[in-house]
């Protein structure tokens, strides 16, 4: 008997098995978001907000090194379905308890043909949004799997209007302006960072991004013009990893895989109006939970800075003074940044031209605790000493600078990092950073980050326009944490600014004002000079204004154009407005106000802002819910409001 043909022979019957095509579908608990899936041929999914198409018969396909395709040709063995109905209580953010609720469906596939191999597909439907991803498992062999690509198509039926970033390149800081484009925009050669926000209809909008980015590389976009012929179809690309394209300049090594394993999350969020987005917590809900059993330590407020961003050079004397200011103002904090180590860049070794130890004692006296600056290539080298010898100093936080990469070996670095900070009840603000995925949550020591332009480029240019301080509030920060280093009180009105030193900032101060209600940074950096703040209006709003909260309630807004946000601390309420560099008069209903009396603190542009843009106007009377003021705003203005609850 010829065995080696008889098992050929029962293999080609084992693995010919005729598959039909099955339909799926996953609604959110209101219904409102709905996941269509098919298995057949080919696997794609669709995904409708209120009746709405919003991406229609998208497909995929993961390709690792020596080995064809995950692509088609699945069958379906088992699905489960689930309910998820849980509320959490977040360290800090923009809500005091998060509900976690959505429908979840998990389809375990098999390959029909040799070698038979298995693959997870697991969605999510909440009210706000969907989110799938990918999930590795070979009958409890542990394999390790080499990604050489992630194909995951993301198909709109029209041209919409979108708002996007594009970095031209895997390694960057991630600083750049969100340009209101067309998907027909978009090249095959373009590298579209995270969300990107997609107009598509006037009450439909879909921000695209990613959650739990864990032992992977990150997700951008890229146009798939080339193979679906058609101008509205995105697809994924990756970081890959560095030196990888060697091999194959095409399709570099993107990430090592220890199976049993499971993608990050390809998120859509979804809702009315794009700055009703703000309020979603679905990357949140996306990760893990906290990890650590003592957060005590985990202490948001806001932090006053150095003398860089307004042209003084470090010293002692210099800091020293930001640490009086920021005593004086109530802040917990103060940053000592580039220069307080040597030449030789040990990260354990103070520059003797500045008296550390001394500026520790100081602070103490003042109760001002520090954050030091450090460069990753300096602190990769002896982390766990440096954070040692940190938390015997009584340093509270790390600011780590110039990482410029999202690749998978980088990912795993700021998670090793961050737990091992953890470990020395150390903060991190993550600079030269790549954009949030929601890991705040397992590990909320990781308070805020910058992967956004943000006020530092104003030393050197005119890109820090009104329009892109509006733009960025509804979509990089809907991410989360977003250190903008806000607060310049060198206010210039349209036309006079001028890349300068001392710094200064375009529009007015109640926009500069505006960015602490609207922005989400849990520890927040102030930016200019103690000088330039002291006996200037407006800064006792600074000394009020929390940094993290209760609840948060988005208004109305128009991307590019103005915003306005209602974010609830105990009992009180803020409100930020900003708009753009067109004069603007809103009609605000003050609905959010809960029952009863509220004194309210009113700091808006003055008559003559547009003429000397530091001018603030700022008035105290009592209000109630629902009633309606009117904010009017000069080129570049804003509005904040402090409704202090009274009985």
């Amino acid at each position: 008997m010829n065995y080696k043909k008889l098992i050929i022979s029962f293999l080609i019957l084992m693995f010919s098995v005729e598959v039909y095509p099955e339909e799926f579908e996953l609604l959110s608990p209101n219904q409102m978001a709905k996941f269509k899936i098919n298995i057949g041929e080919t696997i794609t999914y669709s995904v409708f907000y209120k009746a709405m198409p919003i991406i229609i018969d998208a497909g995929f396909s993961l390709e690792f090194a020596q080995s064809v395709p995950y692509r088609n040709d699945f069958m379906v063995k088992d699905k489960m379905t689930n309910t998820i109905d849980e509320t959490w209580e977040p360290v800090f953010g923009k809500h005091a308890v998060i509900r976690n609720h959505c429908k979840e469906l998990k389809l375990v596939l098999q390959e029909i043909k040799f070698p038979g191999r298995m693959l997870e597909l697991i969605y999510r439907a909440y009210d706000d949004g969907v989110a799938f991803r990918y999930g590795f498992t070979e009958a409890d062999v542990k394999t390790q799997l080499k990604l050489k690509h992630e194909f995951t198509q993301f198909s709109f039926q029209d041209n919409h209007t979108i708002w996007m970033a594009d970095y031209n390149t895997f390694t960057s800081s991630q600083e750049k302006e969100f340009w209101k484009r067309k998907l027909s925009d978009l090249q095959e050669e373009s590298i579209v960072g995270l969300p990107l926000l997609v107009k598509i209809s006037d009450n439909t909008y879909a921000a695209i991004t990613e959650g739990n980015l864990t032992n992977w590389a990150a997700l951008y976009l890229t146009s798939d013009r080339k193979n679906s012929n058609r101008n509205n179809v995105l697809v994924s690309t990756l970081s890959p990893l560095p030196g990888s394209s060697g091999e194959d300049a095409n399709k570099p090594l993107l990430a090592y895989i220890n199976v049993p394993a499971a993608s990050p999350w390809r998120v859509i969020m979804l809702s009315e109006n794009p700055a009703k987005l703000l309020e979603s917590e679905i990357l949140m809900n996306l990760n893990a939970p906290c990890k650590l059993e003592d957060t005590s330590w985990i202490i948001p407020g806001k932090c006053a800075w150095d003398g860089w961003w307004t042209g003084k050079r470090m010293s002692t004397e210099l800091l020293r003074e930001y640490i009086d200011f920021a005593a004086y103002m109530g802040f917990p904090y103060q940053l000592v940044d580039a220069g307080w180590y040597g030449m030789d860049r040990d990260v354990t070794k103070i520059n003797p031209t500045v008296d550390l130890a001394g500026l520790l004692e100081y602070g103490k006296q003042k109760n001002v605790k520090l954050w030091l600056w450090v460069h990753w290539k300096d602190l990769d080298e002896k982390y766990e000493e440096a954070f040692a010898l940190y938390e015997k100093w009584g340093i509270v936080g790390v600011k780590i600078d110039y990482m410029n990469r999202d690749d998978q070996e980088m990912v795993n670095w700021y998670h090793k990092i961050v737990k091992k900070a953890a470990e020395h009840h150390l903060m991190v603000n993550f600079h030269g950073a790549y954009k949030p995925t929601g890991s705040r949550r397992t590990y909320p020591n990781l308070v805020t980050r910058e992967g956004i332009l943000g006020n530092e480029y104003n030393k050197w240019s005119d890109r820090v326009t009104p329009e892109h301080t509006v733009a960025v509030a509804f979509t990089r920060n809907l991410l989360g944490e977003m250190e903008f280093t806000p607060g310049g009180f060198l206010n210039r009105g349209y036309g006079k600014f001028q890349a300068t030193s001392p710094t200064q900032v375009m529009g007015t101060r109640a926009h500069q004002l505006a960015m602490f209600v609207v922005y989400e940074s849990p520890v927040t950096f102030l930016c200019d000079y103690p000088e330039n703040y002291y006996n200037q209006p407006g800064l006792e709003f600074l000394k009020i204004v929390p940094t993290v909260w209760d609840d948060i309630r988005a208004i109305n807004g128009e991307v590019g154009k103005f915003i306005i946000i209602a974010k609830k601390s105990g009992k009180d309420w803020f409100m930020g407005v900003m708009t753009n560099s067109e004069a603007r008069e809103l009609n605000i209903k003050l609905d959010f106000l809960d029952e009863g009396n509220y004194e309210a603190h009113l700091f808006q542009d003055a008559a003559d802002s547009d003429m000397n843009a530091e001018n603030i106007e700022i008035q105290k009377m009592q209000m109630k819910k629902n009633q309606q003021i009117t904010v009017k705003m000069v080129a570049g203005g804003g509005f904040v409001g402090y409704f202090k609850k009274i009985d």
